[in-house]
Protein backbone atom coordinates (compact mmCIF):
# COMPACT_ATOMS: atom_id res chain seq x y z
CA UNK A 1 0.00 0.00 0.00
CA UNK A 2 1.15 3.32 -0.86
CA UNK A 3 0.71 6.84 -0.09
CA UNK A 4 0.96 7.92 -3.58
CA UNK A 5 -2.42 6.20 -4.45
CA UNK A 6 -4.27 8.06 -2.23
CA UNK A 7 -3.26 11.51 -3.68
CA UNK A 8 -6.82 12.62 -4.36
CA UNK A 9 -7.83 12.07 -0.46
CA UNK A 10 -5.36 14.05 1.06
CA UNK A 11 -5.99 16.59 -1.71
CA UNK A 12 -10.09 16.18 -0.45
CA UNK A 13 -8.43 16.53 3.52
CA UNK A 14 -6.71 19.44 2.53
CA UNK A 15 -9.46 21.58 1.41
CA UNK A 16 -11.59 20.10 4.73
CA UNK A 17 -8.63 20.75 7.11
CA UNK A 18 -6.23 23.23 6.93
CA UNK A 19 -3.71 21.33 8.35
CA UNK A 20 0.26 21.48 7.67
CA UNK A 21 1.39 17.90 8.00
CA UNK A 22 -1.78 17.33 4.91
CA UNK A 23 -0.11 19.66 3.22
CA UNK A 24 3.61 18.37 4.05
CA UNK A 25 2.31 14.42 2.81
CA UNK A 26 0.91 16.58 -0.32
CA UNK A 27 4.69 18.50 -1.09
CA UNK A 28 6.11 14.98 -0.72
CA UNK A 29 3.94 13.34 -2.73
CA UNK A 30 4.75 16.43 -4.97
CA UNK A 31 8.52 16.08 -4.65
CA UNK A 32 8.06 12.33 -5.48
CA UNK A 33 6.20 11.92 -8.41
CA UNK A 34 5.95 15.20 -9.77
CA UNK A 35 1.70 14.68 -10.72
CA UNK A 36 0.45 17.41 -12.67
CA UNK A 37 -2.16 19.60 -10.88
CA UNK A 38 -5.29 17.99 -10.78
CA UNK A 39 -9.02 19.29 -10.62
CA UNK A 40 -9.63 18.88 -7.29
CA UNK A 41 -6.84 21.02 -6.58
CA UNK A 42 -7.76 23.40 -8.67
CA UNK A 43 -11.23 23.16 -7.81
CA UNK A 44 -10.75 23.25 -3.68
CA UNK A 45 -8.27 26.00 -4.35
CA UNK A 46 -5.44 23.57 -2.39
CA UNK A 47 -2.00 25.21 -2.22
CA UNK A 48 0.96 23.75 -0.72
CA UNK A 49 4.75 23.75 -1.19
CA UNK A 50 6.96 20.48 -2.41
CA UNK A 51 8.60 18.91 0.68
CA UNK A 52 11.69 16.66 1.12
CA UNK A 53 10.51 14.73 3.77
CA UNK A 54 6.83 13.23 5.50
CA UNK A 55 6.13 14.19 8.71
CA UNK A 56 7.54 12.74 11.62
CA UNK A 57 4.73 11.91 14.30
CA UNK A 58 7.14 9.43 16.72
CA UNK A 59 5.08 7.17 18.86
CA UNK A 60 1.47 7.58 19.14
CA UNK A 61 -1.56 6.29 21.05
CA UNK A 62 -4.93 6.61 18.93
CA UNK A 63 -7.34 5.83 21.45
CA UNK A 64 -10.69 6.59 19.80
CA UNK A 65 -9.53 4.09 16.82
CA UNK A 66 -8.33 1.70 18.58
CA UNK A 67 -4.67 1.60 17.43
CA UNK A 68 -1.11 2.44 18.91
CA UNK A 69 2.30 3.28 17.07
CA UNK A 70 5.57 3.05 18.89
CA UNK A 71 8.82 4.20 17.25
CA UNK A 72 12.62 5.02 17.39
CA UNK A 73 15.39 5.55 15.36
CA UNK A 74 15.36 1.82 14.57
CA UNK A 75 11.93 -0.15 15.46
CA UNK A 76 8.35 0.79 13.92
CA UNK A 77 5.31 -1.36 15.52
CA UNK A 78 1.60 -1.22 14.82
CA UNK A 79 -0.39 -2.82 17.21
CA UNK A 80 -4.29 -2.90 16.07
CA UNK A 81 -6.00 -3.18 20.05
CA UNK A 82 -9.87 -3.36 19.03
CA UNK A 83 -13.06 -2.77 16.42
CA UNK A 84 -14.62 0.49 16.22
CA UNK A 85 -17.67 -2.01 14.01
CA UNK A 86 -17.42 -5.09 12.23
CA UNK A 87 -18.21 -3.53 8.63
CA UNK A 88 -15.29 -4.30 6.45
CA UNK A 89 -13.07 -5.21 9.48
CA UNK A 90 -10.98 -8.39 9.41
CA UNK A 91 -10.95 -10.61 12.64
CA UNK A 92 -8.02 -9.57 14.09
CA UNK A 93 -7.67 -7.54 17.22
CA UNK A 94 -4.30 -7.32 18.60
CA UNK A 95 -2.79 -7.65 15.18
CA UNK A 96 0.68 -6.41 14.98
CA UNK A 97 3.16 -4.95 11.77
CA UNK A 98 6.51 -4.24 12.53
CA UNK A 99 9.35 -2.55 10.31
CA UNK A 100 13.06 -2.50 11.30
CA UNK A 101 15.27 0.35 9.50
CA UNK A 102 12.45 1.83 7.16
CA UNK A 103 11.97 -1.75 5.89
CA UNK A 104 8.37 -3.35 6.62
CA UNK A 105 8.97 -7.00 7.81
CA UNK A 106 5.48 -7.99 9.22
CA UNK A 107 3.24 -6.44 7.46
CA UNK A 108 -0.85 -7.11 7.37
CA UNK A 109 -1.25 -8.36 3.99
CA UNK A 110 -4.92 -6.51 3.24
CA UNK A 111 -7.22 -7.87 0.61
CA UNK A 112 -6.86 -8.52 -2.41
CA UNK A 113 -11.17 -8.41 -3.56
CA UNK A 114 -14.24 -9.19 -2.46
CA UNK A 115 -14.49 -11.71 -5.29
CA UNK A 116 -10.92 -13.67 -4.72
CA UNK A 117 -11.11 -17.11 -3.75
CA UNK A 118 -7.79 -15.99 -1.46
CA UNK A 119 -9.59 -13.05 0.13
CA UNK A 120 -12.20 -15.72 1.91
CA UNK A 121 -10.54 -18.27 1.91
CA UNK A 122 -7.39 -16.77 3.92
CA UNK A 123 -6.62 -12.91 3.67
CA UNK A 124 -10.18 -12.13 6.05
CA UNK A 125 -8.70 -15.23 8.52
CA UNK A 126 -7.62 -14.48 11.80
CA UNK A 127 -4.91 -16.99 11.50
CA UNK A 128 -3.50 -14.62 8.38
CA UNK A 129 -2.40 -12.15 10.88
CA UNK A 130 -0.71 -11.12 13.87
CA UNK A 131 -2.23 -12.08 16.18
CA UNK A 132 -3.74 -14.84 18.51
CA UNK A 133 -6.68 -17.56 17.25
CA UNK A 134 -8.01 -19.69 19.76
CA UNK A 135 -8.97 -23.19 18.61
CA UNK A 136 -8.91 -22.64 15.22
CA UNK A 137 -11.68 -20.50 14.74
CA UNK A 138 -12.29 -16.81 13.49
CA UNK A 139 -12.16 -14.33 16.19
CA UNK A 140 -15.87 -13.83 17.23
CA UNK A 141 -16.86 -10.72 18.56
CA UNK A 142 -19.33 -11.13 21.01
CA UNK A 143 -20.89 -7.78 21.84
CA UNK A 144 -19.69 -6.82 25.34
CA UNK A 145 -23.00 -4.65 25.40
CA UNK A 146 -25.73 -3.20 22.76
CA UNK A 147 -23.59 -2.76 19.55
CA UNK A 148 -20.40 -2.67 21.68
CA UNK A 149 -17.43 -4.57 19.94
CA UNK A 150 -13.85 -5.48 21.14
CA UNK A 151 -12.58 -2.17 22.22
CA UNK A 152 -8.86 -1.32 22.99
CA UNK A 153 -8.27 -0.45 26.39
CA UNK A 154 -5.14 1.10 27.01
CA UNK A 155 -3.89 0.62 30.87
CA UNK A 156 -0.54 1.91 29.91
CA UNK A 157 1.19 4.40 27.02
CA UNK A 158 4.71 5.33 26.34
CA UNK A 159 7.31 6.97 23.62
CA UNK A 160 8.48 2.95 24.13
CA UNK A 161 5.82 0.98 25.67
CA UNK A 162 1.96 0.36 25.28
CA UNK A 163 0.01 -2.83 27.33
CA UNK A 164 -3.52 -3.27 25.73
CA UNK A 165 -6.71 -4.72 26.62
CA UNK A 166 -9.38 -6.10 24.48
CA UNK A 167 -12.35 -7.98 26.41
CA UNK A 168 -14.55 -10.67 24.62
CA UNK A 169 -12.32 -11.51 21.90
CA UNK A 170 -14.12 -14.72 21.83
CA UNK A 171 -16.83 -15.40 23.88
CA UNK A 172 -15.47 -14.95 27.69
CA UNK A 173 -12.41 -14.62 25.97
CA UNK A 174 -9.95 -11.63 27.22
CA UNK A 175 -6.74 -10.58 25.66
CA UNK A 176 -3.86 -8.04 26.72
CA UNK A 177 -0.54 -7.53 25.04
CA UNK A 178 2.13 -6.04 26.72
CA UNK A 179 5.18 -4.81 23.77
CA UNK A 180 8.02 -2.69 24.29
CA UNK A 181 10.66 -1.73 22.23
CA UNK A 182 13.79 -0.80 22.79
CA UNK A 183 16.44 -0.05 19.79
CA UNK A 184 16.47 -3.31 17.60
CA UNK A 185 14.19 -5.02 19.74
CA UNK A 186 10.66 -5.80 20.65
CA UNK A 187 9.37 -7.12 23.59
CA UNK A 188 6.11 -9.11 23.47
CA UNK A 189 4.36 -10.32 26.56
CA UNK A 190 0.71 -11.21 25.11
CA UNK A 191 -1.64 -12.54 27.80
CA UNK A 192 -4.89 -14.74 27.30
CA UNK A 193 -7.64 -15.31 29.74
CA UNK A 194 -10.54 -17.70 29.68
CA UNK A 195 -12.60 -19.74 31.92
CA UNK A 196 -12.61 -22.60 29.79
CA UNK A 197 -9.71 -25.26 27.93
CA UNK A 198 -8.76 -23.46 25.16
CA UNK A 199 -6.17 -24.33 22.38
CA UNK A 200 -4.52 -21.12 21.78
CA UNK A 201 -2.03 -20.53 18.51
CA UNK A 202 -0.21 -17.17 18.97
CA UNK A 203 0.79 -16.32 14.74
CA UNK A 204 3.62 -14.13 13.06
CA UNK A 205 4.57 -14.12 9.55
CA UNK A 206 7.69 -12.03 8.12
CA UNK A 207 9.58 -11.63 5.23
CA UNK A 208 12.66 -13.49 4.09
CA UNK A 209 13.72 -17.05 4.00
CA UNK A 210 13.43 -19.03 7.57
CA UNK A 211 16.19 -20.35 9.21
CA UNK A 212 16.04 -23.30 11.60
CA UNK A 213 18.59 -24.59 13.98
CA UNK A 214 16.87 -26.90 15.46
CA UNK A 215 15.71 -31.09 15.37
CA UNK A 216 11.89 -30.89 13.78
CA UNK A 217 9.26 -33.10 12.13
CA UNK A 218 7.86 -32.38 9.06
CA UNK A 219 3.72 -31.81 9.49
CA UNK A 220 1.65 -32.03 7.11
CA UNK A 221 -1.47 -30.16 8.55
CA UNK A 222 -2.51 -28.68 11.56
CA UNK A 223 -5.74 -27.66 10.92
CA UNK A 224 -8.10 -28.08 7.49
CA UNK A 225 -10.46 -24.76 7.69
CA UNK A 226 -10.73 -21.38 8.89
CA UNK A 227 -7.53 -20.56 6.81
CA UNK A 228 -5.53 -23.24 8.08
CA UNK A 229 -5.76 -25.47 5.09
CA UNK A 230 -3.64 -22.77 3.14
CA UNK A 231 -0.48 -23.24 5.65
CA UNK A 232 2.25 -25.74 3.86
CA UNK A 233 5.87 -26.74 4.40
CA UNK A 234 4.85 -27.15 7.95
CA UNK A 235 7.91 -27.78 10.28
CA UNK A 236 7.13 -28.65 14.35
CA UNK A 237 9.85 -27.84 16.62
CA UNK A 238 9.78 -28.52 20.72
CA UNK A 239 9.34 -25.28 22.52
CA UNK A 240 10.02 -26.89 26.27
CA UNK A 241 13.55 -24.89 25.20
CA UNK A 242 13.45 -21.81 23.50
CA UNK A 243 13.52 -21.43 20.48
CA UNK A 244 14.66 -19.08 18.06
CA UNK A 245 13.96 -18.97 14.30
CA UNK A 246 15.57 -16.73 12.00
CA UNK A 247 13.84 -14.52 9.22
CA UNK A 248 16.84 -14.19 6.60
CA UNK A 249 16.78 -11.11 4.33
CA UNK A 250 18.64 -9.17 1.94
CA UNK A 251 20.43 -6.92 3.87
CA UNK A 252 18.89 -7.67 7.61
CA UNK A 253 17.99 -10.94 9.85
CA UNK A 254 15.34 -10.79 12.46
CA UNK A 255 15.70 -13.35 14.62
CA UNK A 256 12.23 -14.41 16.61
CA UNK A 257 12.95 -15.91 20.12
CA UNK A 258 10.14 -18.24 21.62
CA UNK A 259 10.27 -18.67 25.32
CA UNK A 260 9.58 -22.21 26.32
CA UNK A 261 6.18 -23.83 28.16
CA UNK A 262 6.03 -27.52 29.09
CA UNK A 263 3.43 -28.75 26.17
CA UNK A 264 4.13 -26.04 23.71
CA UNK A 265 5.52 -26.71 20.16
CA UNK A 266 6.28 -24.25 17.49
CA UNK A 267 5.45 -24.61 13.62
CA UNK A 268 7.17 -23.08 11.06
CA UNK A 269 4.88 -22.83 8.22
CA UNK A 270 4.78 -21.33 4.75
CA UNK A 271 1.41 -19.26 3.45
CA UNK A 272 0.25 -16.58 0.73
CA UNK A 273 0.52 -13.24 0.50
CA UNK A 274 -1.28 -11.32 -2.12
CA UNK A 275 -2.10 -14.40 -4.23
CA UNK A 276 -1.03 -17.82 -4.32
CA UNK A 277 1.96 -17.20 -6.08
CA UNK A 278 2.74 -14.60 -3.58
CA UNK A 279 4.17 -16.39 -0.25
CA UNK A 280 6.06 -15.79 3.23
CA UNK A 281 7.03 -17.90 6.09
CA UNK A 282 5.94 -17.36 9.62
CA UNK A 283 6.02 -19.52 13.28
CA UNK A 284 2.39 -20.66 14.99
CA UNK A 285 3.23 -21.46 18.75
CA UNK A 286 0.46 -23.57 19.77
CA UNK A 287 -0.50 -24.18 23.66
CA UNK A 288 -3.20 -25.44 25.72
CA UNK A 289 -4.90 -24.34 28.72
CA UNK A 290 -7.51 -22.12 30.45
CA UNK A 291 -4.94 -18.82 30.68
CA UNK A 292 -1.66 -18.24 29.50
CA UNK A 293 1.21 -16.00 28.38
CA UNK A 294 3.06 -15.77 25.09
CA UNK A 295 6.78 -14.39 26.12
CA UNK A 296 7.94 -13.19 22.34
CA UNK A 297 11.36 -11.24 21.33
CA UNK A 298 12.06 -9.89 18.10
CA UNK A 299 15.50 -8.57 16.99
CA UNK A 300 16.34 -7.27 14.10
CA UNK A 301 20.65 -7.41 13.17
CA UNK A 302 22.13 -5.59 10.40
CA UNK A 303 24.45 -8.05 7.77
Amino acid sequence: MSIFRYNHMYVKACALFDNPYIKQVLGYIKYKRDFPRTLEEILYGVKYEKCKQLPDFGSNNFEDSFCVMLKNDITELYLKTGLKDICHAHPDVMTMELAFYGDLVAKDIGSAGYSSHIFYEWQRKTVAHNTVVVNRTDQTYTPVGEGIWPEGIIEYFDDNHVIAKSKNVYECVDYTRDMKIDDNKVYDKFDIKSFEELETDYVFYCKGKCVIDYKYEEVQSIGDKEGYQHLFDIKKIDNEKPVTVKFDMEDKVVNVTVQPEEGSVVYVVNSYVNNFNDTRYGIIVRRKGKSGTYKVTYECVLK
